[in-house]
């Protein structure tokens, strides 16, 4: 079994743009706000560390040239829970399993 991947507070704002910006584009939509805090190729990095934790879908068979993201079940749970508990309290029901199952 994998390991739980610890998540930042600038993955947790990841998850917030992908989930209030559904289906939108990554460079253009997700990726743009954050470029002064992170080169393009770290925050396209930090966005494959997500859809492989399960907690965003990227879709790539829309368009041959852009790739849209819209968050999974699980990452929307996850932000909830952040939102609701506080960052490190998300992160602790993150590490123990119960989202998306």
């Amino acid at each position: 079994m994998n390991e739980a991947r610890h998540l930042d507070e600038l993955d947790i704002e990841l998850l917030h743009a992908v989930i209030e910006q559904p289906n939108k584009s990554i460079i253009l939509d997700v990726i743009a706000p954050f470029s002064g805090r992170l080169s393009q190729q770290a925050l396209r990095n930090r966005l494959a560390d997500l859809e492989r934790d399960g907690l965003i879908i990227l879709d790539r068979s829309r368009s041959s040239r852009s790739i849209f993201v819209k968050a999974s079940r699980k990452g929307r749970r996850l932000v909830g829970n952040s939102d609701l508990m506080g960052h490190k309290e998300a992160q602790n029901s993150k590490e123990a399993g119960p989202l998306g199952q």
